[in-house]
């Protein structure tokens, strides 16, 4: 009877989502606009992303078009894939491949993420995503030291 109590628990545990998984998995479409602060140049930003949980991870694919909004130089398409996994307490770790790119922090709806790109000063990406109903808003910090060199803010909704 003991045995089939921790079995019911354990299984009942492997089931239940994180709480950040079940607020990403899905499909994904966007909006947005980055801003280069240094030239004031302004870059609109289009995207679809599609997630999956696998095992202890939540994976993330992304098509991601930028435009120039001078109209100066072509639009550019890219693709995007990383991971999320649970770390401990509050914490997640983001990567690509094998390797942990950076860490973030999951408070009620607000996920937060720092990546030290290196060079001294350090190049940091600083990013904050709200979750609400509906979708999320993805607001990001570019920093060389302590100068900000860009903003991005994107508008994520899902889509079936």
């Amino acid at each position: 009877m003991l045995l089939t109590g921790i079995l019911t628990l354990l299984a009942a545990h492997a089931t239940t989502a994180d709480p950040l998984f079940l607020l990403m998995q899905g499909n994904w479409q966007a909006s947005g606009q980055r801003t280069q602060l240094t030239s004031g140049r302004k870059t609109k930003i289009a995207a679809r992303a599609q997630t999956r949980i696998d095992s202890d991870r939540l994976y993330s694919h992304s098509e991601i078009t930028e435009t120039p909004e001078d109209g100066r130089i072509a639009s550019h398409t890219y693709v995007r894939d990383y991971w999320i996994r649970a770390a401990t307490g509050d914490g997640y770790e983001l990567g690509v491949g094998d390797k942990v790119t950076s860490i973030g922090h999951l408070s009620g709806n607000i996920l937060s993420v720092e990546q030290n790109l290196g060079g001294a000063p350090s190049y940091v990406i600083r990013s904050t995503t709200r979750f609400d109903d509906t979708g999320s808003t993805y607001d990001e910090v570019f920093s060389l030291g302590q100068r900000q060199l860009a903003k991005t803010s994107i508008r994520y909704e899902r889509r079936p």
